[in-house]
């Protein structure tokens, strides 16, 4: 397999604008039927559009809904933590996170019924299907693999290694091209699937200036953030990205009762997180062109209400030239206008090398800008869609259509809602309903519960804080940060930010966290209940948990299961050896990496820096490491050992490293 760096930025060639270019001629890149999903979803119709399946991931089951009124059919408990669903022919197919397995279900008599059922890696996701039902493609996540499996017998034809945990696919309607989100370090895999080779697509960057720089202007981190989409007439690929300043230092302190500067809402410099799609054209073939846009994700409820956060999931709608964002942490769906398909292609002429034009965008708003070409770059920000907001309830994750109102899918309150598209078409900034902002202010015309909640009353309530930014308790007015937004999916974004005291990476918090409390790597923090409380309130800008809130945060928190790592549970001889070498006495890993959670809670000196002891549980999915996030691989993090102040390695081999290394990732 080729692995290629596609360094070149993506952008609109803003001279010599033509449609003589092959990517504008897709005779044989759409779909047949508009209505079949092109990216990962976690509700989808079926082929005939007569039922909706949707999963619940908590609650270990799926829900059938009729098309036709959304009335709820049957409920089944399919496995743990279903997380996507695809239409596959007259069936659909799901993919078990939980129990490292896809099921094949279909409808019989209005009732769900498993028909098949086959062994895969460790947490799979992503999960698409071709049109013509012949293949399936599935991110395993922790293994690190993309598969190719029939859609007859769900059989591995292929699989593809894909680094940085591959969690979301899309599948270009031509069927030649398969597009791979990570869920670490802002990776997009395009992958040839006629030759397998890959290429990794670069996203475009918006700049921050650094405060203590004299306002250098840097690139932001990116992060993309759900499930993305093709068109269906194959002419564009829509990504959700998140953009975030972990460069400038947090405001606020920690330790404080009372709220203080902006934490993680502002940087001084602009926003922390800016909530984004990143649009890219690509050929027939569903290779890349050169050309896209990027545009700020985020609904003005009032004119002075904002909501945004990050996007789960792009959609478009299979036949209006809108696409849908779920904010989840918002409670928001944004629909936001994209090219229209008969004057796609006045854009221009594909660009090629580097300095290529990148796109403003299309909205009405103000001309924020972004970085120019060559990395000169002019502004922090980049321009707002065309968009439109519409209050959901709790967790919007996905959106499905089986005519022309969009079907919303709401993760924590379980439920599934009808949003008419009439409603939805996307207004100017300063055009709405009530004549400021952006905001629909209608409510659903159909609402229906897809299952019961199998949390206790405690741990649900927490979930719902964890991933909430308008809850004022957790987080400030127009904040638009909520917890989810660092601890993504629960565990970690792999970024370290800035504080008054140094650099720290972002913990995960995978497992029981108040087993290895005290918490923070720096802080004397006593309990997780004392950092929700103190994070929300020194950070987020909330105004102040009650008592049995931040417990019900912690009850979340600790209710969250470790990674499931593919070399869990696996022993050898190689593991065995480094199992040897890590409680040895020269090695010395073992004298504070104690216990069942592998970790004395201990503050040491570590390189000049009082730091505590970590656990090691789930290690291998927790890169960077070092509390300050500047080793990038548990065999960087080993190396540096040699030096004798944080453990000893200087004297093993190689192979005693290898052994080493395999050790930890069984943890």
């Amino acid at each position: 397999m080729t692995r290629l760096a596609l360094s070149v930025f993506f952008g609109l060639s803003l001279l010599g604008a033509s449609c003589d270019s092959d990517p504008c001629s897709l005779k044989d890149g759409s779909l047949t039927n508009s209505y079949h999903p092109t990216g990962s979803q976690t509700l989808a119709a079926s082929s005939d559009r007569q039922f909706v399946l949707a999963t619940n991931a908590t609650e270990n089951s799926v829900s059938l809904l009729r098309a036709s009124d959304l009335s709820r059919l049957d409920r089944l408990e399919i496995g743990a933590t279903p997380e996507r669903v695809a239409p596959l022919g007259n069936q659909f197919v799901v993919s078990l996170r939980g129990e490292r397995a896809l099921a094949k279900v279909a409808v019989i008599n209005n009732k769900i019924t498993i028909t098949d059922r086959i062994d895969t890696g460790a947490e799979p996701i992503g999960l698409v299907t071709s049109e013509d039902a012949s293949k399936v493609y599935v991110a395993v996540s922790q293994s690190g693999l993309i598969e190719e499996r029939s859609g007859e017998t769900l059989e591995l034809v292929r699989s593809l290694k894909i680094d940085h945990e591959p969690r979301w696919l899309a599948l270009h309607p031509g069927g030649q091209t398969l597009y791979v989100a990570s869920a670490m370090g802002g990776h997009l895999i395009v992958v040839d699937l006629i030759d397998g080779s890959t290429e990794e697509q670069s996203l475009p960057n918006i700049s921050v200036p650094v405060i203590n720089e004299d306002f250098r202007p840097v690139d932001r981190t990116r992060r993309i953030t759900g499930d993305l989409t093709v068109r269906p007439n194959g002419r564009q690929l829509l990504v959700p990205v998140l953009y975030i300043d972990n460069i400038n230092p947090i405001d606020g302190d920690p330790n404080a009762e009372e709220p203080s500067g902006d934490g993680y809402g502002n940087s001084g410099s602009g926003k922390r997180f800016i909530a984004a799609v990143a649009t890219i054209d690509v050929d027939a073939k569903g290779q890349p062109t050169g050309q896209g846009k990027v545009e700020e994700l985020e609904a003005n409820m009032d004119g002075e209400t904002l909501r945004g956060g990050y996007a789960t999931s792009i959609t478009v709608h299979p036949t209006r030239d809108v696409a849908f964002a779920t904010m989840e942490a918002s409670d928001t769906l944004i629909a936001f206008a994209i090219a229209p398909t008969e004057t796609q292609c006045s854009y221009g002429s594909p660009g090629t090398g580097q300095g290529v034009d990148l796109s403003v965008g299309g909205g009405g708003g103000l001309a924020r800008r972004i970085p120019a070409p060559d990395h000169v770059h002019t502004g922090d920000f980049a321009r707002s869609a065309l968009q439109k907001g519409f209050g959901t309830l709790r967790g919007p994750v996905g959106v499905a259509f089986v005519g022309d109102d969009a079907i919303v899918h709401n993760r924590i309150d379980r439920t599934a809602q009808s949003v008419p598209a009439e409603d939805m078409s996307p207004l100017d900034h300063n055009d709405s309903d009530h004549g400021v902002g952006n905001w629909n202010h209608k409510r659903a015309t159909k609402t229906v519960s897809l299952e019961s909640a199998l949390l206790d009353a405690d741990t649900q309530r927490g979930l719902g804080l964890f991933f909430s930014n308008t809850d004022a308790e957790v987080s400030g007015h127009n904040i638009n940060v909520s917890c989810s937004s660092c601890h993504f999916d629960g565990r970690n974004d792999g970024l370290t930010w800035q504080f008054a005291d140094g650099p720290r990476q972002t913990p995960s918090l995978a497992g029981n966290v108040s087993l290895t409390e005290p918490v923070t790597w720096r802080d004397e923090v006593a309990t997780v209940a004392d950092e929700v409380r103190l994070t929300s309130q020194g950070r987020m800008g909330g105004s102040g948990l009650l008592q049995a809130n931040e417990l019900a945060v912690t009850d979340y928190v600790n209710w969250r299961p470790h990674v499931d790592l593919p070399n869990k549970g696996i022993d050898n001889a190689i593991i065995a050896e480094g199992r040897e070498i890590f409680f040895s006495a020269s090695a010395a890993c073992g004298s504070c990496h104690t216990g069942e959670q592998y970790t004395d809670t201990e503050m040491h000196r570590i390189r000049g820096v009082d730091v505590r002891t970590p656990t090691l549980i789930g290690i291998a999915a927790s890169a960077p490491y070092f509390h300050d996030g500047s080793a990038e691989s548990l065999r960087e993090l080993l190396e540096r050992s040699r030096d004798g102040k944080m453990g000893n390695t200087r004297d093993l081999t190689d192979a005693q490293l290898e052994a080493l290394e395999a050790f930890l990732t069984t943890l």
